[in-house]
């Protein structure tokens, strides 16, 4: 009978009861008796209770019929079981589960036995505290192994009370296993670098923090480790690449380190690595020194030797109270000065490292508080023109008042972060809407330089302060193009399609060779003041103005000498060719309308120096147009430069040379070790001459006489006169000696005769300074290229033997 029928029933048959009832206690007051509505009472009472009782009877047996069967059918696993853990009922998720129990009444089986020894104990526990009442019930997580691997199920013990015997409890089984496996990839994730397998930064701090806690801090070692060169790596053979020397730097730094020592990697190239039960400065620093070394060697990739190094930053355990924040920020402010002092070494946490980074970060607060409130300012210093004596323009220098002295440290505070880009744009901003009425050079960092839009927030500001584009002179350091050539150069030649001039600051303390100059898209070349203040006194800074300035006039472009600061530095940049300068003989930085003043009345040149200015405002005339000439020396720089094999590349040298200018003969002798030997001559050399071997401030100069013999001259590399202008004894022949430079190293010399003495004029002599460092990076190219050929042709190396022995066979 369906439900709602049987209920209908029971409520017809209540109700037939009542009215029953009720009809008898109407019949017998109908004959008199008193005690009649008692009695209906009392009837009426006992039949509706009889029916209420048979009607619960039913209802709970119903309920325990339909908790039989969702007990049976559940997806759920399911088991009732005593107080003991005695298994009573189970349905047949419950024996899916485990695989060996029927869903009928089981032996003398208890839970606990179904379960590993490991969590037998709290099973029994749980189920005692809910069998007393202590606990409401539980929820218990264990894992069962099985042949598969291990499998999670959460237990949910629950009490079920029956008057007629003891509680039992009802155990629901949940097989978790799925659920913890994404769990524990969710967790392997949020502490492993995915491309190295490491570590990552939490994993870091979760060890730091433990060390802390337990007190093993202060007998562990901490090492900041980043690579040198890595960005390099990036820039030239690509990201893959990268990620294969990331990949190659993990593997080294664990075999290198003990089994119970932590390697983790917190950033792009950054390595942090935790050295347990090491508290002594000498033993960390016989670790630390071993990862540089290890760093060092070459790394094979993409079939390309790739050298990176790494500079190593050591904190030290102690006593303090330091938080892992602190280890880690310890380790880094070494890691910094080791980078700071050129790299590839090893430097240890002191505390003036932690005084000096607590003003770091004081700076960059006020740097931030003084730009938001106005607080900072621009000052500006002309650049003088030399040949004519007048202002050709001014650079916008930022000064922060009050704080004149900090403003080098603060500029360099705000490069490390994205504040150096707020205010670039302030300043170029400000530059370009107060600067005097001429040209302005803005010093712009890389930063800023690279982000999108650049060139579109450049126009919008020179639109803003009705400026002309050519008004504008964008500066970016020589040592920012090096780092970053790629990005660099693409911006800076969209700056230049919109007619924004642009220059290269701070040259010659970077990177770049001069050969590099024809790759960057700038207008202006502006050499260090350090080489400036060396005039007079160092041999190589005057090799390096002449140089620059010859080189950067055969490629068109303007070289502006910076820190002037007295008329013998003056005499030497204009002897040697620069076009411009700025420096303290001139004027300081000095507020606007104060440069305003300067550029309209002041005379820029000092009292009494004129012998210099004529000569550099009227240049000797030469029968040769110039500009016809630098077209054909960047013509023959290519084919020069073009050459793979050496004796090519020094035979063009000279067959390029004649076409530009006329002499007796020439010689290039390169330094061989202590030595140094004749490598070419026009007109040829003797057998003899090749053979002969000069030891370095050894030279014979004026003994020689005929064109062609080596003739290395000492003071080319000691007298504050180089390049060597003079002529020797009489009916000897007068030379030019240039060296020979790349790459910062002095790697030979070349010399030229000339039939009388000091035959040539200024401009011959700036053509051959011009010439001589394309001849230095033709030279280079084909040594790198015969070396790269000697390994080619090398047997291949087979599978047992070991990379050190192929290296050692190389010529």
């Amino acid at each position: 009978m369906p439900t709602s029928k049987r209920s209908s029933v029971r409520a017809a048959a209540a109700v037939a009861a009542v009215v029953l009832a009720v009809g008898a206690v109407v019949l017998l007051a109908s004959f008199g008796y008193r005690w009649a509505p008692a009695i209906g009472s009392g009837v009426l009472a006992a039949v509706a209770l009889g029916l209420v009782v048979d009607s619960n009877r039913r209802a709970l047996a119903e309920a325990r019929t339909q908790f039989a069967v969702a007990f049976l059918n559940s997806p759920l696993g399911l088991a009732i079981v005593d107080a003991d853990g005695r298994l009573e009922r189970t349905n047949a998720a419950f024996a899916g589960i485990f695989g060996c129990l029927r869903t009928q009444q089981p032996a003398q089986s208890t839970l606990q036995e179904l379960f590993p020894p490991t969590s037998r104990d709290a099973i029994s526990v749980a189920l005692q505290a809910i069998s007393v009442g202590h606990a409401p019930g539980s929820r218990i997580e264990v894992s069962v192994p099985g042949s598969d691997g291990d499998r999670w199920l959460l237990s949910v013990m629950t009490p079920l009370h029956r008057a007629e015997r003891a509680a039992a409890i009802l155990v629901q089984l949940e097989e978790t296993t799925e659920r913890r496996a994404v769990e524990n990839v969710l967790q392997d994730n949020a502490v492993r670098d995915p491309l190295t397998g490491l570590g990552n930064r939490t994993a870091l701090f979760r060890a730091l923090d433990y060390a802390v806690a337990s007190g093993g801090a202060v007998r562990s070692t901490v090492l900041f480790v980043d690579l040198d060169r890595f960005k390099w790596v990036n820039d030239t053979l690509g990201h893959a690449a990268g990620d294969a020397v990331l990949i190659e730097t993990a593997s080294r730094l664990c075999a290198l380190v003990r089994p119970g020592d932590l390697v983790t990697r917190v950033g792009g190239d950054e390595f942090v690595v935790v050295l347990r039960e090491l508290h002594r400065a000498e033993d960390a620093r016989d670790v630390a020194e071993r990862v540089v070394e290890m760093l060092r060697a070459p790394m094979r990739i993409d079939g390309h030797d790739v050298n990176v190094c790494a500079s190593v930053g050591i904190s030290i355990g102690s006593t303090r109270d330091d938080t892992a924040q602190q280890r880690l920020a310890d380790a880094d402010s070494a890691m910094y000065r080791a980078k700071q002092a050129g790299g590839n070494r090893v430097e240890l946490f002191t505390t003036p490292m932690r005084r000096a980074r607590e003003r770091h970060l004081e700076i960059d607060a006020e740097l931030r508080n003084a730009l938001r409130a106005g607080e900072l300012d621009l000052h500006f210093q002309p650049v003088v023109n030399l040949r004519t004596g007048s202002f050709d323009g001014v650079e916008a220098l930022l000064r922060w008042p009050g704080r004149t002295d900090d403003i080098e440290a603060a500029i360099a505070v705000a490069e490390e972060t994205e504040l150096i880009v707020s205010i670039g744009e302030w300043v170029l901003a400000e530059a370009t809407r107060r600067a005097p009425n001429c040209v302005v050079g803005v010093n712009v960092s890389v930063r800023q330089l690279i982000r999108p839009m650049f060139t579109h927030t450049v126009l919008r500001m020179l639109a803003a302060a009705d400026v002309a584009p050519e008004r504008l002179c964008i500066e970016v350091t020589e040592t920012a193009i090096a780092e970053n050539v790629e990005n660099v150069v693409a911006a800076l030649r969209e700056l230049r399609a919109a007619g924004v001039r642009v220059a290269i600051d701070d040259f010659g303390t970077g990177h770049a060779s001069l050969t590099y100059l024809a790759k960057f898209p700038v207008d202006i070349v502006k050499i260090d003041k350090s080489f400036v203040q060396g005039l007079g006194n160092d041999a190589a800074s005057g090799v390096i103005v002449r140089s620059v300035a010859a080189m950067a006039h055969a490629l068109g472009m303007t070289v502006i000498a910076e820190g002037i600061e007295n008329l013998n530095q003056l005499e030497i940049v204009l002897e040697a060719g620069c076009d411009a300068a700025q420096g303290y003989l001139f004027s300081r930085p000095v507020p606007r309308q104060q440069c305003i003043e300067t550029l309209a009345n002041a005379v820029p040149w000092p009292v009494g120096f004129s012998g210099a200015r004529a000569s550099a405002a009227v240049p000797t005339a030469t029968p040769v147009d110039p500009a016809r000439r630098y077209r054909l020396l960047l013509d023959l720089a290519r084919d020069v430069t073009g050459r793979l094999n050496l004796e090519e590349a020094l035979a063009s040298s000279f067959y390029a040379l004649r076409q530009l200018l006329a002499f007796g003969g020439g010689s290039i002798q390169l330094v061989d070790g202590d030595v140094v030997r004749l490598a070419a001559a026009d007109p040829p050399a003797t057998p003899d001459a090749y053979e002969t071997l000069i030891p370095i401030g050894k030279g014979i100069g004026g003994r020689i006489v005929a064109s062609g013999e080596p003739r290395y001259i000492p003071d080319i590399l000691r007298d504050p006169d180089v390049p060597s202008w003079r002529a020797t004894s009489a009916g000897v022949r007068s030379y030019f000696g240039v060296p020979l430079i790349t790459e910062g190293t002095v790697i030979g010399v070349m010399q030229i005769d000339s039939a009388e003495v000091d035959p040539w004029s200024e401009e011959d002599r700036f053509m051959v300074l011009a010439f001589t460092p394309i001849v230095a990076a033709a030279i280079q190219t084909a040594r790198l290229f015969e070396r790269e050929a000697a390994q080619a042709l090398l047997p291949r190396q087979r599978d047992d033997e070991a990379v050190p022995s192929v290296r050692q066979e190389l010529p």
